[in-house]
């Protein structure tokens, strides 16, 4: 058996689709993705998520925290993206500072990752039926 096509693919870059938005182009890999799950397993300590350890954690912590795992395993790369009038070349860290501070773009990010994850699901259940 090949775990890849049976389970899914450890890059999310696999699954990621290119969408258009007001000029510019981002790679976009569905949401909860295997690599999300593992980024965020990562991150965190068993105990920290069982005890709600996260809940001591202010709301601009917990969401540099998600733009980190975001950066690494939705927001896969872009194009003619700019601030401030300069082009912005793609790395994971700008990709964090971009998420954490565009509160509009972070949840439009979160929206698309949303629909390709849907998308999936829904082919994936369309080669159950047949």
């Amino acid at each position: 058996m090949d775990f890849t096509k049976k389970f899914g693919s450890l890059d999310p870059k696999v699954q990621a689709e290119w969408i258009d938005y007001d000029g510019s182009r981002f790679l976009i890999a569905p949401a909860n993705n295997i690599a999300f799950k593992n980024k965020t397993l990562e991150m965190f300590k068993m105990g920290e998520i069982q005890s709600g350890g996260l809940d001591n954690l202010s709301a601009k912590r917990v969401i540099e925290i998600e733009a980190e795992v975001k950066a690494h395993t939705i927001l896969l790369d872009w194009e003619k993206v700019e601030d401030q009038g300069a082009l912005v070349p793609y790395n994971t860290e700008k990709a964090k500072d971009m998420i954490v501070n565009y509160e509009s773009f972070r949840q439009w990010l979160d929206t698309e990752s949303i629909k390709l994850a849907t998308k999936k699901q829904d082919l994936d259940d369309s080669k159950k039926k047949s």
